[in-house]
């Protein structure tokens, strides 16, 4: 598939039916393996921004953030300090290189609070070169190594950071150029 279109594939709420294919499409990605029970209850936190991709009523796609209050005392130039940390976003492999990874990550960055003033920090595999390529497309920047962070199979992590504003910006500029 080279382009999702936008009325093939919606994103919405993730839900507890969705956890098995959720799963599936993880085991699939070869990501750090969640139980199902650690789905729904991520689903339940209320701290937690999760998101799947549906074509044709598939799950096509799904990410999972947690979102962490820094400070509520909000300056004279931006609003409340959050941190997202972003735990596993996959996308199935038909679905790979047509748009739909960044448009689910612009959803998640749509549910941030408004007039929020966010950090993002994951880490990713050091051996997933497809992954680092797309964050930093996003505008993330890599800026620690965790050694030994993953075990199976062993992996280091790379740590990728960058701000809302900076990833909204690239987003908007991708979005131009797709």
């Amino acid at each position: 598939m080279s382009n999702v279109s936008r009325n093939t594939v919606s994103i919405g709420d993730m839900r507890a039916e969705d956890v098995p294919a959720v799963k599936s499409l993880e085991i699939a990605a070869d990501l750090s393996g969640w139980s199902e029970c650690e789905y729904l209850s991520e689903i339940r936190h209320p701290s937690a921004l999760t998101v799947v991709a549906r074509a044709g009523g598939e799950v096509v796609g799904f990410a999972i953030a947690r979102l962490i209050t820094i400070s509520n005392h909000a300056d004279s130039d931006s609003g409340p300090l959050f941190e997202m940390e972003m735990n596993n976003l996959a996308v199935a492999s038909s679905f790979r290189r047509s748009g739909l990874a960044t448009r689910i990550f612009g959803e998640l960055l749509k549910r941030l609070p408004s007039g929020a003033n966010a950090e993002i920090f994951l880490e990713v595999r050091e051996q997933n070169t497809a992954a680092r390529a797309f964050y930093r497309a996003l505008g993330l920047t890599e800026t620690a190594i965790r050694k030994n962070f993953y075990r199976h199979p062993p992996d280091n992590a790379i740590v990728m950071s960058g701000t809302v504003a900076e990833i909204e910006t690239n987003l908007i500029l991708k979005s131009n150029i797709d």
